[in-house]
């Protein structure tokens, strides 16, 4: 229901492919985490009966197991999230790759480190700029 109001009730602009984009990276990562974090709470659950039931208040040892794997979903979910991101949102794809490049040239000292984020941060300002205004200029036409 949610992915054909997203897909059928906006005129394609610029603008709103961009809150297309961003309504799928939101939907996306809600998925990732409901199904990555939500072995972990059935588990707390279970945990609690088994506590509460059990006089000998020792868990089983499959249950170990499937602890370790909730942990693993969890720092999955994490990383997915960063994947994610880097997909389907412009501007933190940008972002991200300009990072890597300038550490790649390692800067030497906390000065150059210093630079290096600000130009980040005008980078970033400056695309959010052009895009308000090309918004601007889509609306005036």
């Amino acid at each position: 229901m949610i992915r054909n109001g997203i897909r059928y009730t906006h005129v394609r602009t610029r603008q709103t492919r961009r809150d297309v984009s961003e309504a799928w990276t939101l939907i996306i990562l809600v998925k990732i985490f409901i199904i990555c974090h939500l072995p972990r709470l059935i588990l707390n659950i279970v945990e609690e009966v088994v506590m509460l039931k059990c006089t000998y208040r020792t868990l089983p040892v499959w249950f170990n197991y499937l602890i370790s794997l909730s942990h693993f979903l969890i720092i999955l979910s994490s990383s997915l999230s960063f994947i994610v991101y880097c997909i389907f949102t412009a501007p933190f794809k940008e972002a991200a790759t300009a990072v890597i490049n300038r550490f790649k040239s390692r800067p030497q000292s906390a000065q150059q480190m210093q630079m290096v984020c600000s130009t980040m941060v005008k980078s970033t300002r400056s695309t959010v700029q052009e895009d308000n205004q090309e918004d601007e200029q889509e609306d005036q036409a």
